[in-house]
């Protein structure tokens, strides 16, 4: 049976090794203004595993992130902000985007799997074939 929770994370990565074994992952592109709402609003603990994408996103935030290199395993019902950098190689001790660069925010939803869905759709490719192993 999958594990429920109602979980929000602030993540600078995200990661397949993240999910539960069975789990349908929902993915929406949003803007810094809905970030900040969902950050204010959510109140989610921070997983940015690097301090200068931190130090950045405490600025576009307006509101402390810890920086907290955690292993973070999600669950159903769990959310999370990415907060994708997209650039150059942050030198050390940035504290606000360099020239080119630029955070792009998703939130993520895990939602329970269609495992009964998947299995219908494996027997129907699967129907017929004969496999020899």
């Amino acid at each position: 049976m999958e594990k429920t929770s109602t979980k929000t994370y602030l993540l600078n990565a995200f990661s397949l090794n993240m999910l539960p074994e069975f789990a349908q992952v929902e993915i929406m592109p949003i803007s810094l203004a809905e970030a900040m709402i969902a950050f204010k609003e959510e109140a989610p603990e921070s997983a940015v595993g690097h301090a200068e994408t931190a130090a950045i996103l405490s600025g576009l935030l307006g509101a402390p992130v810890p920086f907290n290199r955690a292993t973070v395993k999600l669950n159903i019902g769990d959310a999370a902000i990415v907060a994708q950098y997209i650039g150059p190689r942050l030198p050390e001790g940035a504290t606000s985007l360099p020239d080119g660069a630029k955070i792009e925010f998703r939130w993520v939803r895990i939602l329970p799997s269609g495992r009964q869905e998947m299995a219908r759709w494996l027997s129907k490719v699967t129907a017929g074939l004969a496999i020899d192993y």
